[in-house]
């Protein structure tokens, strides 16, 4: 019985041991679920900033009287890098459209949100004159 004494103080420093290697566990846990989850929400943000971007440029150059200064001569390509259109928490830059053939445009423009970058291409045809998105 005399050898019982010092147990308790080795079962308390065992069991705050054992706690203390649980909540840091725990909390590593948490704060690597917390970074993905800000990775997720940056990466979506920039992909709806992208895609509303393009849908713009489309619309533009669907919709435009004026859009033939937005459409190329076939073989060639319109830059406008220079041009960056900020939008709150981004920004959207390297447009580009690019006439493939007489009746096929390829548009595309880089997005970028918290150091996340996103590139989108739209597709679109031309028949009866007048320009339709066929893909996003």
């Amino acid at each position: 019985m005399k050898n019982k004494k010092g147990s308790t103080i080795v079962w308390a420093i065992t069991l705050i041991m054992v706690l203390v290697v649980i909540v840091g566990a725990s909390l590593s846990f948490a704060y690597m679920s917390y970074n993905q989850s800000i990775k997720n929400r940056n990466k979506t943000q920039v992909e709806l900033i992208a895609n509303s971007a393009i849908k713009s440029l489309a619309g533009a150059i669907e919709n435009d009287e004026n859009s033939s200064q937005l459409i190329p001569n076939t073989g060639k390509q319109i830059n406008v890098s220079k041009m960056e259109c900020s939008v709150p928490y981004g920004t959207v830059s390297n447009i580009k459209i690019n006439r493939k053939k007489e009746n096929l445009i390829i548009a595309s423009l880089k997005a970028n949100y918290h150091d996340e970058d996103y590139t989108i291409y739209a597709y679109l045809t031309q028949s009866n004159n007048q320009w339709k998105c066929e893909k996003v």
